[in-house]
């Protein structure tokens, strides 16, 4: 927990769901492992409102095909840091 009251959660692999069933508005989210798992939380319907999802390292996707974060019924609505991390290798099939 920092000094204003907010919490600070790291995750690994398998780890983002538990994050975020545990974040309040105002937390940040920071990811080291599982990008893949923020495409399915958001799309389902939890569209993070009020908490701030920070990459905390480079990732390589390598160019595996990658699930957009958010669709037309369900938009992200948190904040995304990427804090100057590279987002590699990414795969999407346009429409």
């Amino acid at each position: 927990t920092n000094t204003v009251g907010f919490s600070t959660f790291t995750v690994n692999a398998g780890g983002l769901a538990d994050a975020v069933a545990n974040a309040e508005n105002g937390d940040t989210i920071v990811i080291y492992d599982g990008i893949r798992e923020l495409a399915p939380i958001v799309n389902a319907g939890n569209s993070l409102q009020g908490i701030t999802i920070e990459l905390g390292k480079d990732f390589d996707l390598n160019c595996e095909h990658w699930v957009p974060i958010g669709t037309k019924e369900n938009s992200f609505k948190g904040t995304f840091d990427g804090q100057g991390a590279v987002l590699s290798g990414v795969h999407m099939q346009l429409a």
